[in-house]
């Protein structure tokens, strides 16, 4: 086990970075099942996966710019 999900982390950052590039609902789901993946995988705590969509939501927020 490890903290944070660094698969949430970067499924979530992808979420943010390539909105409005993809459709929305997509990038949205493949995030959603890369975080419930690692749940049922047992390959991390709820609390890693929590922190992973929280540091990616950060990383991948940052990269839009206003024309």
């Amino acid at each position: 086990m490890s903290f944070p999900s660094s698969h949430t982390a970067a499924s979530v950052a992808a979420l943010y970075s390539f909105d409005g590039l993809l459709p929305r609902p997509l990038l949205q789901a493949v995030a959603a099942l890369t975080a419930f993946s690692r749940l049922y995988l047992g390959v991390h705590f709820p609390s890693d996966v929590l922190a992973g969509a929280c540091l990616g939501r950060l990383l991948g927020g940052g990269n839009h710019r206003q024309a």
